[in-house]
């Protein structure tokens, strides 16, 4: 082998080992017994990487930089109230799927306008869509998209920033995830049950027939424990996502008018309660009609001067009496209404005989109605009546 083949034999045997080196120590030991020639190339190699890595981050920056520059042109809307009429969503769909070259064809098959808790985003030269939900608006356009000036004048969509928009559509993709996987379970459990309910109707029975009851009905029970902790999830998410919801979306309550400021003119008896009751009013309306507080701004003003010539006139608002005494009524009914006995309960029972879950009734004939259906699907489960007030059992002849 001539001293050429060797020394490139050497060369590529220090470039593997420069290309597998780390920050570990014991990876760098091949560089303590280097010759002149070749510690002057490991340096070369050592040079070009640092040139390129100084290259690759500069490149990158320059990237970002012109992101945000970019960035600074795109809004954000978050889509409050559902549009009253169609925006007419379509695709542009090539007219033969091998050649598209030669046209195309506008299509709205399986298309929806965007709806509230959606959003819009803008470069002010096209808007897309982003939603939580699978409904796909990748490269939909539309054909009778309101101006963006009129969607904010009317109320129809609110002003975000980004991280407020990304942080709303993950949570709202939360919800969306457990509820899809409770319609799986659902489904999943109405099969078992259709499958259960195929096994009685069999004319014969046999080990290996009572046997796929028994594992139907474990199957059942398991479908039923894992929609039961969905529900707890989603409950969860729900109470969460309504937090985030009034803390980002819902503007806080504002004091429109003070009780000093209607002392200046009058002393009512109940002046604490008509203030307290007028900005409740007025903070309500805000939020149930979906304008923003800017928006509303006329319409408070106009509420406010006719509310206050009202009371000038009568000494008090008409409603907030009205609302007092019609909730105090409504509470003392309430609370003097008596409370309906329970008639029974279902006790459902796991693979070992021991009670799972209880389902109490104080309605006999949903009590009758759930029990027939669940001794259809022959779920294993055990009957408990009450005796009411006077020792007396309620009709159960359904039961036998």
């Amino acid at each position: 082998m001539g001293k050429e083949s060797e020394k490139e034999i050497r060369m590529q045997e220090l470039h593997d080992h420069w290309s597998a080196e780390t920050n570990d120590p014991e990876t760098q030991e091949w560089r303590d017994n280097l010759s002149v020639e070749e510690l002057a190339q490991v340096e070369k190699w050592d040079d070009d990487m640092a040139q390129k890595l100084a290259k690759m981050a500069f490149d990158i920056l320059s990237l970002e930089a012109k992101k945000k520059e970019a960035m600074k042109n795109i809004s954000f809307y978050r889509i409050v109230r559902d549009p009253e009429e169609s925006w007419k969503p379509y695709r542009s769909e090539p007219m033969y799927d091998d050649h598209s070259e030669m046209g195309s064809y506008q299509s709205s098959y399986g298309l929806s306008s965007p709806k509230a808790g959606d959003y819009l985003v803008t470069d002010q030269t096209k808007i897309s869509v982003r939603t939580a939900s699978d409904r796909d608006f990748e490269d939909v356009r539309f054909l009778a998209i309101p101006p963006l000036d009129e969607m904010l004048s009317s109320g129809m969509v609110v002003r975000v920033p980004q991280q407020l928009m990304e942080q709303d559509l993950e949570k709202q993709g939360q919800i969306q995830y457990v509820t899809d996987k409770m319609a799986e379970c659902q489904q999943h459990m109405d099969e078992v049950k259709d499958y259960i309910a195929d096994l009685h109707s069999e004319p014969t029975s046999s080990e290996a027939k009572s046997e796929n009851v028994r594992n139907a009905m474990e199957e059942l029970q398991k479908t039923q424990t894992e929609i039961a902790e969905l529900e707890g999830q989603l409950l969860n998410l729900e109470e969460k996502y309504q937090r985030f919801y009034d803390k980002g979306f819902r503007p806080p309550d504002r004091t429109f008018i003070t009780e000093e400021s209607w002392r200046s003119q009058v002393v009512p008896a109940n002046v604490k309660a008509l203030v307290e009751a007028f900005n409740t009013s007025m903070n309500d309306y805000i939020r149930t009609t979906d304008l923003s507080p800017e928006i509303a701004e006329d319409e408070i003003r106009k509420q406010v001067d006719r509310l206050w010539e009202q009371y000038c006139k009568t000494g008090e608002i008409a409603g907030v009496r009205e609302q007092q005494e019609t909730e105090f009524y409504e509470q003392t009914e309430e609370r003097n209404a008596p409370n309906p006995l329970p008639v029974g309960r279902i006790d459902y029972l796991r693979s070992n005989g021991l009670v799972g879950e209880s389902v109490e009734y104080t309605d006999l004939q949903k009590f009758e109605a759930d029990l027939k259906k669940e001794t259809y699907y022959g779920a294993p489960l055990s009957v408990v009546l009450y005796r009411d007030r006077n020792g007396k059992l309620p009709e159960h002849k359904f039961i036998f």
